[in-house]
């Protein structure tokens, strides 16, 4: 009965070994590569540029001509007068001037470039926040790494710890801080891994809902956080938000032209032709729209203002780029000086007190407050290095979301 016990289990765990075997790895290209195709802001955005693509087929189309037909009869009041059906037949067809079909077409491809403009923001914006949430990951995953290697070492303390109180080489109140310090370090490990599920949520999100329920993530080289040679005039050039402006600025141009060039009277051509009972007339003239009354003086004001805003928000917008990058360039300074002093001064301090600790501890020379308290500085510098390299790398995503440019150095 326990062999079969024994096979059954076997046999229900195999699958769940081979589903953690398959686990797949995605780098951060990947990701990026998915959130561009799946997530459902950068399809709307592309609807969007189809449906400016098709304004420029509106503002294309001719005006459809006008038919009439009218059909009577005629009858006789006095003598001589000829009785019998009549039929008038009419066809209007309004010109498209020039300058009016030239405005409509510019505001229509204005309209294509603001689209497109705005479809390179919104992927701006998507890469960002897949690469922020992936860096998150790693964040994650690393403070879950520590958190794990921390319970680890504390749980063999806290057994040598036992272990000595049990002999009575130490007194009983290091094995209760031992175990309070155990508890501790317990609750942040079930913390961390809560974080590492929430990190992987937040970026599935921004993926688009297309990554699998388990799935891992490449690690980030760090010679790629390093920053390449930044042209803040170029960056300023390239800037997305600060192309969208433009993009809007022009369509309010545009928007204002054509305006204005309503105003030109509607010029149509019309041509009748009449079918009495004793006789047939034809006809032929030019009908024309006097603008008297309407002036189209409040299309035009709308679209003055219009235009006006859209001047004053580039203007204001050009500033706030330029101190914004000049800000996300002192921030990925500061981050890159605090990992590489964490990195080569402090955490190699707090690493050699814990071993010095350690081994005054194991030999008596100090008590276990004294090793806890070098392996607490221990924990608190390496989760500073790592909220340190999460920094450096969300500068560098600052910079490259204002510049539409790949910071990053290549890796050697």
């Amino acid at each position: 009965m326990l062999k079969i016990s024994y096979k059954v289990v076997t046999m229900l765990l195999l699958p769940l070994s081979a589903w953690a075997a398959d686990v797949r790895t995605y780098s951060v290209e990947q990701l990026i590569a998915l959130g561009m195709s799946n997530n459902q802001t950068v399809q709307a955005a592309q609807s969007g540029v189809l449906a400016a693509q098709a304004g420029i087929t509106s503002a294309g189309a001719f005006p459809n001509p006008e038919i009439e037909v009218m059909t009577g009869k005629i009858r006789a009041r006095q003598p001589g007068v000829v009785e019998g059906s009549t039929l008038t037949m009419g066809v209007t067809q309004r010109l498209d001037l020039p300058n009016v079909r030239n405005a409509r077409a510019g505001l229509a491809q204005s309209g294509v470039a603001y689209a497109n403009q705005e479809k390179t923001v919104v992927m701006s914006e998507v890469r960002a926040r897949i690469k922020l949430a992936y860096f998150g990951v790693l964040r994650r995953q690393e403070e879950l790494k520590a958190a794990q290697a921390n319970n680890d070492l504390v749980r063999e303390i806290f057994n040598r710890v036992k272990v000595r109180v049990a002999t009575g080489e130490a007194p009983r109140y290091e094995l209760i801080k031992a175990e309070t310090e155990l508890l501790n370090v317990q609750r942040g490990l079930q913390a961390a891994k809560l974080r590492v599920t929430q990190a992987k949520t937040s970026l599935s999100r921004e993926v688009g809902d297309v990554l699998p329920a388990a799935f891992n993530v490449e690690n980030y080289s760090e010679q790629r956080l390093k920053l390449a040679a930044v042209d803040l005039q170029a960056a300023i050039v390239n800037n997305p938000y600060l192309q969208l402006s433009q993009a809007d600025l022009v369509r309010a141009q545009q928007q204002l032209t054509l305006e204005r060039n309503l105003r030109t009277p509607d010029v149509s051509i019309r041509a009748d032709w009449d079918r009495e009972p004793d006789f047939n007339a034809a006809r032929i003239g030019v009908q024309l729209s006097i603008p008297l009354w309407n002036q189209r003086q409040g299309p035009i004001n709308v679209a003055a203002a219009q235009l006006a805003q859209a001047r004053n928000r580039y203007d204001a917008l050009d500033y706030n780029v330029r101190q914004t990058l000049v800000t996300a360039l002192n921030e990925y300074e500061i981050a890159s000086t605090q990992a590489s002093a964490l990195e080569e001064g402090v955490m190699r301090q707090a690493e050699a007190a814990l071993k010095v600790a350690e081994a005054a501890y194991r030999f008596g020379e100090r008590g276990i407050l004294d090793y806890l308290d070098a392996q607490r500085v221990y924990r608190t510098t390496r989760n500073d290095l790592i909220a340190a390299r999460y920094e450096q790398g969300a500068a560098l995503v600052e910079l490259e979301r204002y510049t539409a440019l790949n910071l990053e150095s290549p890796v050697p």
